[in-house]
């Protein structure tokens, strides 16, 4: 669904802009992940549902990409380079792209293909009416949250305390600004939320665990982030078979 609703939303744009008169539209993708079977696939998933409305890679259209899994600052200079290549969309797929992107343009339009709270982090005023050149799909993660913590308490019965572990570089993808969320949910299953685990880089988590460990928490809660999903891809490259 979400392969269809960016094809839908980018179709349009393209067909709304002055791509419409020339030889080729020019498509963006900003990627805050490294290239995995998942952020492949439902690339893969976007392409397709394009040529479905008439839009082919190699015949009217063109598509740079841009994945940038490391530091967030080089988001920035990627989505300076699309914007400098006067491409008619820019598709993200995650807060910090988005944010890269908005920073970037306020004139080309922007469609998230995935990102967190983006009223909480700023990137709109209102759901309803976004306004600006940004739309697309969010994730509102406190009622997630809330199951999670939901889940461990049915796992782990006698846990007491929580520690949330968060990407501080980004603020939204994260949830860590939705902290008062997270400790209400888990102050109705009886659990005290620690002080947030801020991760900056993979230099940062053995540090970070060690912090939990220090806390006498009995459990972590692992936000989303493309940074903790760089780091499972990596482990998962870097693990032999048993």
């Amino acid at each position: 669904m979400r392969a269809i609703f960016l094809a839908v939303a980018v179709s349009f744009l393209i067909a709304s802009s002055a791509a419409a008169d020339s030889t080729n539209a020019r498509v963006a993708f900003l990627s805050a992940d490294a290239p995995t079977a998942e952020t492949i696939g439902w690339f893969d998933a976007f392409t397709q549902e394009l040529r479905r409305h008439g839009w082919e890679a190699g015949r009217n259209l063109v598509i740079e990409s841009r994945r940038v899994p490391g530091p967030y600052d080089q988001l920035t200079v990627a989505a300076t380079e699309l914007v400098q290549l006067k491409v008619d969309v820019i598709v993200t797929d995650s807060t910090p792209a988005a944010r890269a992107a908005l920073n970037a343009t306020h004139a080309i339009p922007i469609v998230m293909a995935l990102a967190g709270d983006p009223v909480g982090t700023g990137l709109v005023t209102n759901l309803a009416h976004p306004g600006g050149n940004l739309t697309g799909l969010a994730i509102i993660a406190g009622e997630l949250n809330g199951k999670r913590i939901e889940l461990l308490k049915e796992a782990v019965p006698n846990v007491a305390r929580l520690a949330v572990l968060g990407d501080a570089n980004a603020p939204g993808t994260s949830s860590l600004s939705g902290l008062a969320a997270i400790e209400t949910a888990a102050r109705k299953r009886g659990i005290e939320v620690v002080r947030p685990v801020d991760v900056r880089s993979e230099a940062d988590f053995e540090t970070a665990f060690a912090t939990a460990v220090k806390e006498r928490s009995d459990g972590i809660l692992v936000l989303s982030s493309p940074l903790f999903g760089a780091s499972i891809h990596s482990c998962e490259q870097s693990s032999s078979p048993v």
